[in-house]
């Protein structure tokens, strides 16, 4: 999610909070849902959609990293991806 947290009720009407574990969510803008996961096997991971320009989106998955190395890994991949689409647009004449 996007949000630090959403509270959602379920059929039998409890309610349940859900926390972003992600740090990354206010540091990148434009960012529509993020995902972390973490596992022996597996280490960090994090999977992030942002549309940091309109209309452009960029999908962008860390795996393999560590828990505290993932939103790093996802910050380098995503300004990395935003620098190239920008060069892109301005190679093609524009938006």
């Amino acid at each position: 999610t996007k949000n630090d947290a959403i509270t959602i009720s379920s059929l039998d009407g409890m309610s349940h909070t859900a926390i972003n574990t992600s740090t990354i969510i206010d540091k990148i803008p434009g960012i529509v849902a993020s995902k972390t996961g973490s596992t022996d096997l597996a280490g960090g991971n994090l999977a992030l959609v942002c549309e940091p320009l309109p209309g452009r989106p960029i999908a962008e998955v860390v795996l393999g990293s560590t828990r505290e190395g993932r939103e790093m890994d996802m910050h380098l991949r995503i300004d990395a991806a935003t620098s190239d689409l920008k060069r892109k647009i301005l190679c093609a004449g524009g938006l």
